[in-house]
């Protein structure tokens, strides 16, 4: 194998091992032959317990100087926490230090590719007989002493030795899988967790900034994880070619100091060594012996506790309460007795904890209560002596009443339809509370109808058009909520194909020009952003009406509008962006984020003009978004780039309606155009679409298709038509242009 390129990623539990050496070494538990393991004794009361967990991860064949500093992420790491720089490996190539780092010797192992069939005391024996756990993980398939790492042996010493593999409980710490498998260790308890990656990872088929890059995607997801713990992680690599061997050899996590390097001699036989010391249990005999002990990168060991809450997340109704059970966790041969406090940010969360001091196995339940609905952040103190840690618990406290919901039938109504309006999934914080219901069919302040105990109840529209209809629930106790949702009810029959007349601009005259508008918060809705009028509720809602913005005039604007992040009611409607040509242009009208996920909600798109879009979307609908109407808008494209949409939507996004809308998909060359294109791709059910529907549109001269519905549930699609208007034929590729395709997981 190439020397140089040879990966292993540890995050390594172990038990520790006593063994006789030839020659006795004080607190060396002896035994007959080294294929026989050290009975289990009390952990040494000379451990210092600086940590409770550790994780090893060994990357692959780069020297100190080759990382630190051109690597971003583990640079940082080494500043940020505890980092020596003068840990050496013990030889070339990788085997014989993996061998090493296990076994605190070579045992004459060279090269690469070996069985050796060692018969000699590992770190596993150190960490079993000092009373902890281990759980070895390697990137690969396969399971116990079967499993298959990515270069076997080479980099998982654990199937080297016989001491291992010669025992079926041993055998079954030894695990296939990935990242979140070392979190899920850690978060289980396990001691000592050895991570061994693929050598698409760990830099040695890899390059440094893809193996830092990896590293980074989940390395601070574990140290989160480690909390309120009292663990540490190991990034280290197996071997360099420099002389002295100087490797990157980085501590990081909450027992471990920050900002600390130290420039003292270590090499892979003082892995062991703290392990001896740090749990006690004896010694391999081996290397280890003469080893200098790395506890100058750790935090002071001896007597500690932690905490921790659970649930660490309680949610209760104003006036009420939730508990949360605290505990206790001593490390380092602590018995000492535990003063708890509790403190909400902001006030308004009450705590009081029953016992208020817990020593040994104790727990103590903490009541939580509170009258002002909001979140607070409460944070529980646990104090002996010069000894104090917390543990948090996120508080949610809701409203008290009822919470309005509603859901009708058919979705897709027509005139005289009677549709089914059911608010049954309306529920209240008071679970003796009973419900009424009343309804406004278009919320004008009348109420339709009378509190009623049945919370369904039936209407039909006499005429088309979008009505807001709103739900009112009231509880046996006088609380109140509502629920509102804008109903679009179509012509009988759904009125011929394609768009209606009077789709575009209301009023061309009452034009006035304006630069690119951008909303990202409720807070923006104002003149300044082009708001006409309205307060942002459903029955007032925000009015961005009249202008006109010229995309000559602004090459660098990614959107012309764009609104993003808000949750009140807002109409855009007459207003004309026109001349989209700039390669930094990418959409006329945008709600929502890419690629970030935002939530935006309420918005209606009326009665609008795109003109020359010819690098740019008409209309985007970005992943995170809910109850959008767009209608009646005339959209023009003028492709010079490919894959252009008229109306496009993300994945991710829920209550979409596009009616009455007219799109010219032009292009002049061999581009891809589409006229309406329904979310996107499937990834997961989770992020699929869900309540699309496109009737009673026109998509002329669409290159690739008229209207492509994709990953969603409950699509309808209906009275469309899609038609070319070319000279001639057009076909830009084999298969293309389709008219109306559903595919990758779209349902309705």
């Amino acid at each position: 194998m190439d020397s140089r390129r040879y990966s292993a990623f540890v995050a390594l539990s172990a038990s520790a091992l006593l063994i006789l050496a030839g020659l006795l070494v004080s607190g060396i538990v002896p035994f007959s032959t080294p294929g026989n393991s050290v009975g289990l004794g009390p952990i040494s009361s000379s451990a210092t317990g600086n940590f409770d967990q550790l994780v090893v991860v060994l990357m692959e064949n780069h020297n100190l100087n080759e990382i630190y500093g051109p690597a971003p992420y583990m640079t940082q790491l080494a500043d940020q926490y505890a980092f020596s720089e003068g840990w050496s490996s013990i030889t070339n190539p990788s085997q014989p230090n993996y061998i090493a780092l296990l076994g605190a010797s070579t045992f004459g192992v060279s090269g690469d590719g070996n069985h050796p069939n060692l018969n000699h005391p590992t770190l596993v024996d150190l960490i079993e007989t000092s009373g902890h756990t281990w759980n070895a993980i390697a990137e690969g398939s396969g399971s116990g002493c079967s499993i298959n790492p990515d270069r076997g042996e080479d980099h998982f010493p654990f199937l080297s030795y016989t001491t291992i593999t010669g025992s079926a409980a041993r055998c079954a710490s030894l695990h296939s899988g990935g990242p979140t498998d070392v979190v899920a260790a850690l978060n289980a308890g396990t001691n000592f967790i050895w991570f061994t990656p693929t050598d698409q990872h760990n830099m040695h088929d890899n390059s440094v900034a893809s193996g830092d890059s990896w590293l980074q995607s989940w390395v601070p997801g574990l140290l989160t994880a480690m909390g309120s713990k009292k663990a540490a992680l190991i990034i280290m690599f197996d071997e360099a070619y420099t002389s002295p061997p100087y490797i990157y050899m980085s501590f990081s996590g909450t027992a471990t100091k920050l900002a600390y390097k130290s420039t003292a001699s270590y090499s892979h036989y003082s892995l062991a060594k703290l392990l001896e010391d740090v749990w006690g249990g004896g010694s391999l005999g081996q290397g280890d012996v003469n080893a200098p002990s790395p506890l100058e990168f750790f935090n002071a060991g001896g007597p500690d506790f932690t905490l921790s809450a659970n649930p660490g997340t309680v949610s209760f109704s104003a006036g009420q309460s939730a508990t949360s059970t605290v505990s206790l966790t001593a490390s380092g041969g602590f018995t000492g007795t535990v003063d708890l406090t509790a403190v909400s940010v902001p006030t308004g969360v009450t705590t009081s904890c029953v016992p208020t001091s817990i020593s040994g196995s104790q727990t103590s339940t903490c009541t939580l209560s509170g009258t002002n609905a909001g979140t607070y952040a409460v944070t529980i103190t646990g104090t002996s002596g010069a000894l104090v840690h917390t543990a948090p618990v996120a508080v949610t406290i809701t409203a008290a009443g009822p919470t309005a919901r509603f859901a009708y039938s058919p979705t897709v109504p027509v005139v005289n339809d009677t549709i089914t309006f059911d608010a049954s999934t309306s529920t209240d914080s008071d679970p003796t509370a009973t419900l009424q219901a009343r309804w406004d069919w278009e919320s004008d302040g009348t109420w339709d109808t009378s509190l009623s105990s049945t919370l369904t109840a039936q209407h039909a529209f006499g005429a088309s058009g979008t009505y807001t209809v709103m739900l009112q629930i009231q509880d046996s106790n006088g609380f109140s909520d509502t629920d509102s949702k804008a109903i679009s009810v179509f012509a009988s029959g759904g009125g011929g194909v394609g768009a209606p007349p009077g789709y575009g601009l209301t009023d061309p005259t009452l034009l006035q020009a304006h630069g690119p508008i951008y909303i990202g918060s409720d807070a923006q809705f104002t003149a300044a952003n082009g708001v006409r009028s309205g307060t942002g509720t459903i029955a007032d809602p925000y009015i961005i009406s009249n202008w006109f913005i010229d995309g000559n005039l602004y090459a660098s604007s990614q959107a012309m509008l764009w609104i993003e992040g808000t949750s009140s009611y807002v109409v855009i409607e007459n207003v004309r962006i026109s001349n989209l040509l700039g390669t930094n242009q990418w959409e006329a009208f945008q709600l929502g984020h890419w690629p970030a996920t935002i939530s935006t909600q309420h918005v209606t798109i009326r009665h609008n003009e795109v003109v020359n879009a010819q690098h740019a979307y008409g209309i985007g609908i970005r992943e995170g978004s809910s109850d959008i109407h767009i209608e009646a808008n005339y959209v023009q494209l003028e492709a010079n780039f490919d894959w252009v949409y008229g109306i496009a939507t993300d994945r991710g996004v829920h209550g979409i309606t596009v009616f009455g809308n007219y799109v010219n998909a032009h292009t002049s060359g061999t581009f891809h155009t589409v006229g309406i294109h329904l979310s996107d791709y499937h990834v997961t059910d989770g992020r699929r679409a869900t309540g699309m529907v496109a009737i009673q549109n026109t998509v002329v001269n669409a290159t690739a298709g008229g209207i492509i519905s994709e990953s969603s549930v409950g699509t309808i699609i209906g009275w469309n038509l899609v038609y070319m208007d070319y000279p001639g034929s057009k076909s830009i590729a084999v298969d293309y242009p389709r008219g109306i395709e559903t595919e990758w997981f779209s349902n309705g």
